[in-house]
């Protein structure tokens, strides 16, 4: 099994003022999705097609908090190339993982609730998963389609506060795994056994908020920071 580490609890700090990325380091970014600058701010940044993808949200709440995280994302991204946000272009594989056109950085995303998370490496793919602890979630219906067997007959064992965490605590392995892998939603859960995959991927979980479960996803073999987004004017 990949390695599966101990939440990070006590490392969520602001960044160093001076922002670089050697190879095998992983940086992780902790924002909450505070509303997006004004409409002609946020189209000057943003690109069609994620204005479009938000658009087709439903509920007014989850397309302020879909603009949020991109907005974030580009902002992360273009501080370590020394670049403009609205400057950077991306592209998707065939599995519809999101690429950098034109740079090598490798990043992922994930927001859930009110909260963002993104990754970003230099020299190796990343993903990355957070998940709110929706407490309307009646995960009993989930086990059959997020886990294996094995998997659902252990969680099936635990006491129902402990059931609740742990399952939510597996599934964004998996899908940090899933992201990182370039998979994505192309395979289900419930097929994605962390144990069969050897010691090359480094799995850990991530404690970014109280009432949030996330998971980081890796080639095995890096250092991670974890740091707290305060702004545009980082």
């Amino acid at each position: 099994m990949p390695p599966v580490r101990a939440p990070v609890a006590t490392l969520w700090s602001p960044p160093p003022h001076r922002r670089t990325l050697e190879p095998a380091e992983v940086h992780v970014w902790c924002t909450a999705l505070e509303p997006p600058p004004p409409d002609a701010d946020t189209r000057a940044t943003l690109c069609q097609t994620e204005l479009d993808r938000a658009s087709r949200l439903r509920f007014p709440e989850d397309r302020r908090r879909f603009l949020a995280a991109h907005l974030f994302l580009r902002r992360i991204l273009a501080s370590y190339l020394d670049l403009s946000p609205a400057s950077l272009r991306f592209h998707l594989t065939p599995r519809g993982k999101p690429l950098l056109e034109s740079h090598a950085l490798h990043f992922n995303l994930s927001h859930s609730g009110n909260l963002a998370l993104c990754a970003v490496r230099l020299d190796a793919p990343v993903g990355v998963d957070v998940e709110y602890l929706d407490p309307s979630i009646d995960i009993c219906q989930l086990l059959e389609e997020c886990c294996t067997p094995q998997e659902a007959s252990s969680l099936g064992a635990l006491p129902s506060q402990a059931r609740f965490l742990s399952f939510f605590r597996l599934w964004t392995r998996k899908e940090a795994y899933l992201k990182a892998t370039g998979q994505g939603l192309s395979v289900p859960l419930c097929d994605v056994d962390l144990d069969a995959h050897g010691s090359r991927w480094h799995v850990q979980d991530l404690d970014p908020a109280p009432g949030y479960a996330a998971a980081i996803a890796t080639l095995a073999g890096c250092h991670l920071s974890c740091w707290l987004w305060l702004g545009t004017a980082q």
